[in-house]
C-alpha cells in the first residue's frame, strides 16, 4: 500500500498524498499500514509517520468530483493502544513503527 502510495498516478492516489501532505503528513518517509473499505464509498486508512504518530483517516473519493476527493475523518492514534481502532490494526500499526525505529523508509 505504501508503495501505490508513493509512486500511482490514477486520480485517488495524488489527492490522497496532497491530503495527507496539507496535514503534515511527509508521504515519503511515511508507512500506509492499513487501507481498506467497509462497504461504503469511503476508505479507511492508517498511516505511520516517520515520527512515529499514527494517523486514522476516511477518505471519501468516490462521491466527490475527480481529483477532489476529501478527508471525513482525521484521528490520532498515536499512543492510544485501548482505542478500538488501534486495537483492531494493531499487528499492521506495530508493523509500520517497527519499520520506522528501524530507520527503513517506505520504497
Amino acid at each position: 500500500m505504501t508503495a501505490d502510495m508513493l509512486t500511482r498516478q490514477d486520480s485517488f492516489w495524488p489527492r490522497l498524498r496532497a491530503l495527507l501532505n496539507e496535514r503534515g503528513v511527509d508521504v515519503r518517509t511515511s508507512h500506509l499500514v492499513q487501507l481498506h473499505t467497509e462497504d461504503t464509498d469511503n476508505w479507511l486508512g492508517i498511516v505511520v509517520t516517520s515520527q512515529r504518530r499514527v494517523l486514522l483517516f476516511v477518505y471519501d473519493h468516490a462521491s466527490t468530483p475527480e481529483n477532489a476527493g476529501v478527508l471525513k475523518r482525521w484521528q490520532d492514534l498515536t499512543d492510544r493502544e485501548t482505542d478500538i481502532e488501534f486495537r483492531a490494526f494493531a499487528d499492521q500499526i506495530r508493523c509500520g513503527l517497527s519499520m520506522t525505529s528501524e530507520g527503513r523508509l517506505p520504497n
